[in-house]
């Protein structure tokens, strides 16, 4: 059996998902900060399995966010006592290294940076240990990612933009954020978290039409070498098969699941309803759709707002939409989306390059959720959003919580010409048109009389 098809931690022959340390420089220094281990080319990893199986991967997750935790209360605690001995005030410490010496958990993070920086560089020009062509520094983001390894010899040279505090600690740079307490050890991490307080990517691509942007630097440095054409694809061999792919894991699941080589994929079955998942992420985040919203563990902290999420990147989404920010215009009407993929799904009701028919009737639907919501409220005649005034049942949340502002009173759609208000934002469209017809016909009635005007003038 080759080893490498193994997990690195509880070194068990990986049948499903698995994560690739040397392609994944996140999940390395995550790796590396948990078991304090080498991870070096020179350090004998050449007969060592690379990979992680899903298990162990969502293990290290939960570990090292109870470790970041860890570090933040000790932080925070230390903090309060010495601003108010025996006193502690339930806030959020600015914490400011210039005064006092790191706690030993701060040391060991800040020491491990710098090793991790040069696995992030080893890990996005070799591979999987393959030599690839040097990659072409073009862009101010990937030069900060090559400043990144020296940043921890060469102390005080590393400058952080106005935005941002720059914290000193006796040997090291720390660059705190000036709008939470956030602390990063690296320049392009504290410009990256900015960006996500102004509602935008992290890392933007930098060639010019492009608009790409990632939330990862080495998933931008991979994109990077597209443009550059020095990135690796992985193509599937087997006859009449066209499928190329960007990684070899990618690649290896395709085979397994469309060519049957190899042992078949783990299934996930969710034990409350049977449905069955590609990986135990997806069936973790599925399973919470039959608990409780209180028991979601990300909650929304805006006021009056009683959201709950099960991830913390939907709620990020959520709190965007708190905030107005729609950064992703469509090309072809206009209209502002919040996250990519809404655009993405506008744009096909433009395109329709897309279409899903339902399996039950000739309907033909422009996005999945669409199908998905005709299934449930004609097919399956499903009505799960109860009136919270009358007993009347409704198949979509919105449609409820119109019918609640007809007991309410709400009207939350104005106007703007004539101040006339509307509970449903379609009845204020069509309202406008009103107004829109009446402007074109006295532009009408105006052209129309131009000419006489012009004869009387004579």
């Amino acid at each position: 059996m080759d080893i490498l098809k193994r997990c690195r931690v509880c070194r068990t022959i990986i049948n499903g998902d698995s994560y690739n340390l040397w392609d994944n420089p996140d999940l390395a220094y995550k790796y590396k900060a948990c078991s304090d281990l080498n991870l070096t080319e020179e350090s004998g990893e050449h007969g060592v399995p690379k990979c992680l199986c899903q298990s162990c991967f969502d293990n290290v997750e939960e570990f090292f966010a109870f470790r970041s935790l860890c570090i933040e209360s000790d932080g925070y605690w230390r903090s309060q006592e010495r601003n108010s001995p025996g006193v502690f005030v339930d806030e959020k410490p600015k914490y400011n290294v210039e005064e006092e010496n790191p706690s030993p958990s701060d040391v060991e993070h800040i020491e491990m940076e710098g090793t991790i920086a040069e696995l992030v560089d080893t890990a996005v020009k070799k591979p999987r240990g393959r030599p690839l062509k040097s990659r072409k520094a073009s862009t101010d983001v990937v030069t900060i990612n090559e400043d990144a390894k020296s940043h921890s010899k060469d102390e005080g040279e590393t400058k952080v933009q106005s935005s941002g505090k720059r914290l000193q600690t006796q040997n090291t740079p720390i660059f705190q954020c000036d709008i939470c307490p956030t602390r990063f050890f690296v320049e392009h991490r504290l410009v990256a978290h900015k960006r996500l307080h102004d509602g935008l990517v992290p890392y933007p691509c930098t060639h010019e039409g492009c608009e790409r942007g990632f939330n990862r630097l080495h998933c931008l440095s991979e994109h990077l070498k597209e443009h550059a054409g020095t990135s690796c694809w992985y193509a599937c061999e087997q006859e009449g098969c066209t499928k190329t792919y960007k990684h070899k894991p990618t690649l290896v699941m395709h085979m397994r699941k469309s060519h049957k080589m190899g042992p078949e994929p783990k299934k996930h079955v969710c034990e409350f309803c049977g449905k069955v998942f590609k990986s135990s992420a997806v069936l973790k985040d599925h399973c919470y759709t039959h608990k409780d919203q209180s028991e979601l563990p990300h909650a929304c902290e805006e006021p009056e707002c009683l959201r709950r999420f099960s991830k913390k990147e939907k709620l990020k989404v959520h709190m965007l939409r708190h905030a107005g920010i729609k950064n992703f215009t469509c090309p072809y009407c206009g209209m502002r989306k919040t996250t990519r993929n809404e655009l993405k799904i506008h744009i096909n009701y433009h395109t329709l390059e897309r279409t899903w028919p339902c399996r039950f009737c000739t309907k033909v639907c422009n996005s999945a959720g669409n199908l998905k919501m005709h299934v449930r409220t004609v097919h399956e005649r499903a009505r799960d959003y109860a009136c919270s005034h009358c007993d009347r049942t409704f198949a979509k949340p919105d449609t409820r919580k119109y019918h609640e502002m007809t007991h309410t009173g709400e009207k939350p759609n104005e106007c703007l010409e004539c101040g006339k208000r509307f509970t449903q934002p379609a009845a204020l469209r069509t309202h406008r048109k009103i107004h829109q017809r009446q402007r074109e016909k006295t532009n009408t009635l105006s052209n129309r009389k131009s000419p006489c005007d012009e004869d009387n003038l004579a």
